[in-house]
């Protein structure tokens, strides 16, 4: 369990197991846990390097007080400085909701520290975070309620804590368009959402846009089940992790 700075910002982190590294970003409201709560880090752990991120203002890390803290690019930068403090050079990326959405980011902002990417519910193009806004401003009781009844007592408490300006801060501003950075992700991409998932569209047109992405369609799961349903997703993972690794170390005994 540890603390790094990113200038002023503290950003918790934790590692488990053991092989090449995978960073594992969680969504906007939720916290590291939501890996362990859902089956996610005992199913990988046994074959690589877990990186646990809390986003600021979510989980353990610092609660800046000032709005333009939370833009997304500066949480993709969060990721960067725990990699240079573990001294990870690269790493595998998996991230769902925001925590796909901060992928986007640094697939652009650093895509050489990054050796594949698995981002689920996100996609780059511009979106209309108003509903997300009026949920947040009732915090995190309503939260809760609209993300039903998916977690634990403990992740229920967290969520129902979770200090109002972080919400509020981290879905301010629609979401830009990141499509035209696209070009400098060529790392292979596992994209995935539930097909009744509101972003599903989008996701998918992403997935298939790009060359060297394979699009996850998961019958029957909206937003919040295409995370919480890890039974469904996590062979994909495992095994989209598994296939690139070895292709990873191939490459470096040909090199």
């Amino acid at each position: 369990m540890s603390k790094i700075s990113n200038g002023d910002i503290s950003v918790y982190y934790e590692t488990e197991g053991t092989g090449p590294a995978v960073v594992l970003q969680h969504g906007w409201s939720g916290s590291l846990e939501c890996w362990r709560e859902f089956g996610y880090t005992s199913a990988l752990r046994d074959a690589y390097r877990l990186v646990l991120i809390d986003a600021r203002g979510h989980g353990r890390s610092g609660v800046p007080s000032n709005k333009d803290d939370y833009d997304t690019e500066r949480m993709a930068t969060d990721v960067i400085c725990v990699l240079d403090a573990l001294n990870i050079g690269r790493a595998h990326f998996v991230g769902y909701s925001m925590g796909g959405w901060i992928g986007f980011h640094l697939g652009s902002l650093a895509p050489n520290r990054f050796i594949s990417m698995v981002l689920g519910g996100a996609h780059p193009y511009e979106e209309d975070l108003s509903f997300i806004r009026d949920l947040a401003a009732q915090g995190g009781a309503a939260i809760l309620g609209f993300w039903d009844s998916a977690f634990s007592d403990e992740i229920r408490q967290q969520l129902t804590a979770h200090p109002s300006l972080p919400l509020t801060a981290a879905v301010r501003n629609d979401r830009p368009d990141l499509s035209p950075s696209l070009g400098r992700m060529r790392m292979p991409l596992l994209i995935y959402a539930g097909d009744q998932d509101f972003r599903y569209e989008g996701v998918k047109r992403c997935g298939l846009e790009l060359p060297n992405a394979e699009f996850l369609s998961i019958p029957g799961l909206e937003h919040l089940l295409g995370f919480t349903r890890s039974d469904l997703v996590i062979p994909h993972v495992r095994s989209f992790l598994d296939r690139h690794s070895a292709e990873a170390v191939r490459g470096k005994a040909r090199a």
